[in-house]
């Protein structure tokens, strides 16, 4: 009897990692720009002072696609002589959320 519930543990456990995916929790964020920024600043709402990711860009993107954890987030363009503000976006897991800067 002992073996059988450790066999079935076992099994059990190796069936829930390998269903879990880490891209399961994996959303993304389309960005899309009329005047290409120099950099995005992407951080949590839960914390506006540290950037969780920092992504440089050339003059050609105007539209860029980030993969993020399902959660709540804020996006803030630069550009020297240009002001864009910040918004905030909602990434779902496995679905794409689209934000766009005029």
């Amino acid at each position: 009897m002992k073996l059988r519930t450790y066999v079935l543990t076992i099994v059990v456990t190796c069936l829930i990692f390998i269903g879990c995916k880490k891209d399961d929790f994996d959303g993304k964020l389309q960005i899309s720009f009329a005047v290409s920024p120099s950099e995005i600043d992407i951080y949590t709402t839960d914390n506006k002072e540290i950037a969780i990711k920092s992504i440089k860009l050339n003059s050609q993107e105007t539209t860029i696609m980030v993969n993020l954890n399902a959660g709540n987030y804020v996006i803030k363009p630069f550009k020297s002589g240009h002001l864009y503000g910040e918004k905030g976006a909602q990434v779902n897991r496995g679905k794409t959320t689209i934000l766009q800067f005029n």
